[in-house]
């Protein structure tokens, strides 16, 4: 796929020489459309993104604009894969705008006294959040990109497919209130482990799952639980690694389905519920455990 100039104020996207598309850009107004036999297949959120890193780098725009009819799903979710954020929206339009923005390392990131941390690759990490989110223990969540080679990567880049980089989910918990064990069976009911580089419709390396740890005491627990996981599949393919380094992504990507709950998620409606199952069954063991303690301290007094 390249992006090939047309007029003054459009481009042409071509797949293997045929034009796919076009984008057109006037007074910041980014306009877009697919040609019928290329919809569906990544091809117009391809050429958007590919047109918005010209256009911060080259055509020198800090801001790229876009507004869009409520009824066009398919083109809010192309811009929503792009790294369009929504501004603003009414009965009839959403209003969008893509900035050039900056991600930040966080190895110098320490949770909270009696936390832990851990990180989760399970595809296209808005959903991948949503999981953990639903987890009583879970005190905070935030998105970025692990394991990659290049530094300073920003969402456009990573989507290239060549950095390494993985869509992640850094998860703090308090391991008193959730242990570890619970969070990884969550994230199993949620990701299928047989395939590479995939999850659902999101295909490339940065939607490859994996479970990353800092901690001794996590990889330990996390390899006992994968050795007997892959006792269940005839292929195995999340990767099970330390950290090596973690970029907190972009704000528009955090917490990006509590902005936009009917935002584009990979995790079914089903693999939700019994993560809220889940959860109600690991509530429902501390409260227990809590209950017996209590009656034991009791007991001890009388």
């Amino acid at each position: 796929m390249k992006l090939q100039q047309k007029t003054a104020d459009t481009w042409q996207i071509l797949v293997n020489g045929e034009e796919a598309g076009t984008i057109t850009l006037q007074d910041e107004q980014l306009t877009f459309a697919v040609h019928p036999p290329f919809r569906g297949r990544h091809i117009g959120a391809d050429g958007v993104r590919m047109f918005v890193k010209y256009a911060h780098e080259t055509l020198g725009r800090s801001v790229i604009r876009a507004r869009v009819e409520k009824e066009q799903t398919d083109a809010w979710h192309i811009l929503e894969h792009a790294g369009f954020a929504i501004d603003a929206e009414n009965e009839k339009e959403r209003f969008y705008s893509h900035e050039q923005r900056t991600t930040v390392k966080d190895d110098s990131y320490v949770p909270p006294m009696g936390q832990q941390v851990i990180y989760f690759a399970g595809g296209c990490f808005w959903g991948t959040e949503r999981i953990f989110q639903m987890l009583d223990g879970v005190s905070e969540t935030c998105v970025g990109y692990a394991n990659g080679t290049v530094t300073d990567p920003v969402y456009e880049r990573v989507l290239r497919g060549d950095t390494g980089y993985r869509e992640c989910v850094r998860v703090t918990y308090d391991p008193s209130l959730t242990p570890l064990k619970t969070l990884l069976d969550a994230f199993f009911l949620c990701i299928d482990p047989t395939v590479q580089n995939r999850q659902g419709n999101d295909v490339g390396t940065q939607y490859q799952t994996g479970i990353y740890w800092r901690e001794e005491d996590s990889r330990k627990t996390i390899e006992a639980y994968v050795r007997e996981k892959q006792k269940e599949y005839s292929e195995f393919h999340t990767e099970i690694k330390p950290l090596s380094c973690f970029y907190e992504a972009e704000e528009y990507h955090q917490k990006y389905l509590d902005k936009h709950p009917f935002g584009y998620c990979h995790i079914t409606r089903v693999e939700l519920e019994k993560v809220r199952l889940l959860n109600e069954k690991n509530v429902a063991q501390h409260r227990m455990q809590a209950y017996n303690i209590d009656v034991v301290k009791d007991t001890e007094s009388l």
